[in-house]
């Protein structure tokens, strides 16, 4: 099975590339990133009524190609990579060659590893006689 790590914030979602369930959601989420980075990302203030047609825009849309429904999978992985943009309007201005999906592992991975590190030496500080959990 080959997976790969998506690192958002504290989360770490993991995508197995042989499902087309997490294939679709991952799909999903670098178009939702890109649709907030390219498109969304000149709203900076939106009513509630706003956001609820906005999602249920795209939970009804269907694909151009097939003219099928979305995945449920994509649709999630759209909200989530929407919402991502959203709270990472940085990442649109990042290096042109990576995805928005990399540059956001890429910004996240050093924040949640340094993250591991200073909670290890707090808690070390607290409570020299115990050992910290190893970090994968």
């Amino acid at each position: 099975m080959r997976t790969t790590q998506v690192q958002i914030g504290l989360l770490t979602i993991a995508i197995n590339q042989q499902s087309r369930c997490d294939r679709d959601f991952l799909d999903g989420l670098e178009d939702g990133m890109t649709g907030y980075c390219e498109c969304g990302s000149k709203h900076r203030t939106m009513t509630v009524e706003e956001v609820v047609k906005l999602m249920q825009g795209i939970a009804r849309n269907t694909d151009a190609c097939t003219g099928e429904s979305f995945p449920r999978a994509w649709v999630s992985g759209f909200v989530l990579g929407w919402v991502t943009g959203l709270n990472n309007p940085d990442i649109a201005h990042d290096d042109p060659c990576l995805s928005y999906t990399q540059s956001l592992v890429r910004k996240h991975t050093p924040l949640y590893r340094e993250l591991v590190i200073q909670t290890e030496r707090s808690a070390r500080e607290e409570r020299p006689d115990t050992e910290p959990l190893p970090f994968r």
